[in-house]
């Protein structure tokens, strides 16, 4: 089994998975292009809360710098369309992490052998094209992360020579410390322990270089706010992180987005972006090192908020891989096992997540571009990325909650051009409420849900006599949100657009 081979396979595969048009989370988008793309192309379309001047919890600081010149080089200079745009930032966001995983190996692994086994997990890990080639503030973070540590191993190394004093270095980490919290209000948590290590052993005896740290430190952060208070057109001072942060520490807020149990992420998230190599990792012994430190405090401080999700912990994956030692197994573990064990689970995973999961999404997107825009009704679908419509004149409603009922008092249903209404999960008496309202007032509609619920939507129009006319369907899309396990139905794959209209 020639591993290199294998290795340079997986980075293949990844480059493949990562144009596929998957739509792994609804903050991929929502929270990165939807807003960016809105500002540089003068298109209409969803704006999300963390944006809105009223709570200003996200900087545009990081959208710019990584995404800015991909969006303007593929509209402006290539003219390429949405998908395209999409595949363009990702394949940008796909090549950056390689490069910057395989350099961060050559400072943060001594061994020429540690560096290759780290390597071959993670160019065959499903996490590295389904993930980082995302446009999620996490595949950022799993960047800036790389380099910090990167930074920091240098100056732990050096610190036994005292003509090592590292003033450029140290300015470099101050600003990618204060892009990294600009980022996400979670960077702290990553390089909490392992900064420890390096004021103990580097800063405590450099004070010069921690003083230009801090001074890059604050320089960078005060020209962040500068540009987000700008670009929020407020008269006061924004500053994002803090917004963020002041949200998130109240738990009511985080029970709209859903709690989870503090353990979810140790005992739920790790193993789904680990697999088998985690088998690996728990049956051997760890020295401390910068990765390692880095995992422990990571995970305990983002096990003290309820609200968890898998890619929260996507800027820990490289880390854990660099701390597995493949050549040395427990006895009970056999090399050649674990190493297909390994390949099947992020094959698996990279079709499942990289691949299907909410794709017919985006095709549908693909296809309701080019025709007249009337009225989508998005149903049990994720949010659809409005940006995609390229439409200058859309107006995007939803459904509100009023004391835990799901209504439509948004939506207005005297726009009948231009408009999508993004009905979430609701109920299928809320759905019927929508159409009938909007058929009222002769609207064409176009309803996209999966085929997951199709039998749900058939039933409703026979009773209240919809006439329904495909005009697409796709089976490559897979909705894991509505799965009944007593209904073989909801399994079902794909994703339908109906022309719904009302029979006489």
């Amino acid at each position: 089994m020639n591993v290199k081979i294998l290795e340079y396979v997986g980075i293949l595969i990844g480059l493949i998975t990562c144009l596929e048009p998957s739509y792994v989370h609804p903050d991929e988008q929502m929270q990165s292009l939807e807003v960016l793309v809105q500002r540089i192309c003068g298109v209409s379309g969803e704006v999300a809360w963390e944006f809105m001047s009223g709570k200003c919890a996200r900087s545009f600081v990081p959208l710019y710098m990584f995404y800015g010149p991909a969006v303007y080089v593929g509209r402006y200079v290539f003219g390429v369309g949405a998908v395209g745009q999409l595949g363009l930032v990702r394949l940008q966001n796909y090549m950056l992490f390689v490069f910057m995983y395989r350099l961060a190996l050559q400072f943060l692994l001594k061994s020429k052998l540690q560096r290759s086994m780290a390597g071959f997990l993670m160019s065959t890990s499903y996490v590295a094209g389904s993930y980082y080639a995302h446009t999620f503030s996490n595949s950022v973070e799993s960047i800036i992360l790389l380099m910090v540590l990167s930074l920091f191993e240098v100056l732990v190394r050096d610190s036994r020579d005292a003509r090592y004093r590292h003033y450029r270095t140290s300015v470099g980490l101050g600003f990618l410390v204060a892009l990294g919290v600009f980022n996400r209000i979670t960077f702290p948590a990553f390089i909490l322990l392992p900064a420890v290590v390096v004021f103990h052993k580097f800063y405590i005896r450099q004070w010069g270089s921690l003083a230009l740290f801090f001074g890059s430190f604050v320089c960078a952060a005060v020209f962040f706010v500068y540009v987000d208070t700008k670009l929020y057109g407020l008269d006061q001072w924004t500053i994002a992180p803090l917004n963020n942060l002041l949200y998130n520490l109240d738990e009511s807020n985080l029970a709209d987005h859903g709690l989870h149990p503090r353990y979810t992420h140790l005992l739920v998230n790790i193993p789904q972006l680990l697999g088998p190599a985690l088998l690996v990792f728990v049956t051997q012994r760890h020295a401390l090192s910068l990765p390692m430190l880095s995992c422990i405090s990571g995970i305990t401080a983002l096990s003290l908020f309820k609200h968890q999700e898998a890619r929260f912990l996507i800027p820990l994956v490289p880390l854990f891989l660099m701390s597995v030692d493949m050549t040395n197994l427990a006895k009970f573990l056999s090399l050649k096992l674990i190493i297909k064990l390994w390949l099947m689970f992020n094959l698996v995973m990279s079709v499942v997540i990289g691949v299907l999961h909410q794709r017919g999404v985006i095709l549908a997107l693909d296809h309701l571009k080019d025709g007249p825009t009337d009225v989508q009704i998005w149903w049990k679908t994720y949010p659809p990325p409005t940006w995609m419509l390229m439409n200058e004149h859309l107006t995007v409603d939803s459904t509100n909650i009023v004391d835990g009922e799901e209504r439509v008092d948004n939506v207005d249903f005297e726009i009948l051009d231009d408009h999508v209404v993004d009905l979430k999960g609701c109920d299928v008496e809320l759905l019927n409420l929508t159409l009938s309202q909007f058929l009222e007032k002769s609207a064409k509609i176009h309803l996209i849900m999966p085929k997951s619920v199709e039998a749900m939507f058939i039933s409703l129009s026979e009773k209240f006599h919809y006439n329904l006319t495909s005009i697409f369907d796709t089976y490559m899309h897979l909705d894991l949100d509505h799965i009944d396990p007593s209904n073989l139905s909801t399994i079902k794959p794909g994703l339908h657009i109906y022309e719904v209209t009302k029979l006489l």
